[in-house]
């Protein structure tokens, strides 16, 4: 039976769901547990539409030997449930091919990231999973990366984006939407590290076109919060939408290891106050990929 892994250190990650972005500015945070703003409490459970990315991997050990990518789901869900406190107690993903949970109430617990205040990690009592959480000040919207059949021979890489979605986007003007990502990269040799990085995001609402950039990646070990840059897998791409739509999508590739696919996503918000989605981009042969999401806010 695969074991699902919540979240990912090094080593094909063994870890896997990230939530992300579930703090709200100047009000609770998703730090210790993960208190969500008043935004993200809709019900309790709180039940969200959310962008999906899967990849299946196969493994040697911790050595990635295959890839291969679902594609993007715009029809996945994310169930939250909190306590009264209002700090998130359980966290479930579905999407079309796989379902990933963490809860509190099952004995799972969480630990800071040496160095990194914003990053906890939720481990599972089983030890069959990790969650990192971080607080990056968003009010509607979270996101986040996962991995499943940690210690197996195979599983799926993921990464989801869900909130509040902004009933009718501008139509006039531009904005500049800056924020962060997180992913799973799995480099030539089938070697895997969680990454971080910067995003920026300038909205042409007109002619419905983003210009999407990243910089500042690096890997990142959630056990010591030892980071090192890797410059070549920040991306540049050009993503748009239809008219009245708030679904967007575009190529998108990173500046130094020829890495070329897709980034989708929504506005979140009102007034298109924030913007998040998923990624993915591979090599044209071999196992090299690299895959994750994002958020930023006005």
């Amino acid at each position: 039976m695969k074991k699902t892994a919540l979240f990912l250190p090094l080593s094909i990650l063994s870890a896997s769901v990230l939530l992300v972005g579930c703090g709200g500015g100047g009000g609770s945070s998703v730090k210790s547990a993960g208190a969500a703003p008043a935004t993200l409490i809709t019900s309790n459970p709180a039940s969200f539409d959310a962008v999906t990315n899967e990849v299946d991997y196969t493994a040697l050990g911790p050595v990635a030997t295959s890839a291969v990518d679902r594609g993007i789901s715009q029809t996945s869900r994310t169930d939250l449930t909190y306590n009264s406190s209002g700090d998130l107690t359980k966290l479930v993903v579905t999407t079309p091919g796989s379902t990933v949970t963490w809860d509190s109430t099952s004995g799972d617990t969480q630990t800071p990231v040496p160095g990194f205040s914003d990053h906890i990690v939720l481990s599972d009592a089983a030890n069959s999973y990790d969650m990192l959480v971080v607080d990056t000040d968003f009010d509607y919207q979270a996101f986040g990366v996962w991995r499943t059949g940690n210690g197996t021979a195979a599983g799926v890489i993921g990464g989801l984006s869900f909130g509040l979605k902004t009933a009718s986007v501008p139509v006039t003007g531009n904005a500049t939407f800056t924020g962060q990502l997180v992913g799973t990269y799995i480099n030539a040799i089938g070697q895997g590290n969680f990454v971080k990085g910067a995003v920026s995001i300038n909205s042409d609402f007109a002619a419905r076109s983003l210009a999407f950039s990243t910089s500042g990646t690096s890997t990142i070990n959630p056990s010591s919060g030892a980071t090192s840059a890797i410059s070549s897998l920040d991306m540049t791409g050009t993503l748009t939408y239809g008219a009245g739509a708030n679904a967007f999508s575009g190529g998108v590739s990173t500046a130094g290891t020829g890495l070329t696919g897709t980034a989708s996503g929504a506005f979140y918000g009102p007034n298109a106050a924030e913007i998040g989605g998923v990624f993915n981009v591979k090599a044209a042969s071999g196992v090299e990929f690299y895959s994750g999401s994002f958020g930023a806010k006005q």
